[in-house]
């Protein structure tokens, strides 16, 4: 009678894993088909970075450049108020 309490207790410890092995591959699975996703989104912002990353620089540089030219204006304006 003991053996065979034994054995059941180790069945249903056994079936109790099996499912959480059957859980945890079903999560597996869903978290390796948003992997996928979250892969092939990172690739499209890589592909439309590299197309637009030279004309943004261009324009930054631009938008950079012309600010500091009006900055550096404003600064001799005074100066040469005083003369």
């Amino acid at each position: 009678m003991m053996i065979e309490e034994n054995f059941e207790k180790i069945l249903f410890a056994l079936r109790s894993i099996d499912e959480r092995i059957d859980s945890l591959e079903e999560k597996i699975i869903i978290i390796g088909e948003k992997c996928d996703k979250m892969d092939n989104h990172i690739n499209f912002i890589n592909s439309v970075y590299d197309s637009v990353k030279t004309p943004f620089h261009y324009i930054m540089n631009c938008i950079t450049l012309r600010s500091s030219m009006l900055h550096d204006r404003k600064r001799e304006v005074p100066r040469m108020a005083l003369r």
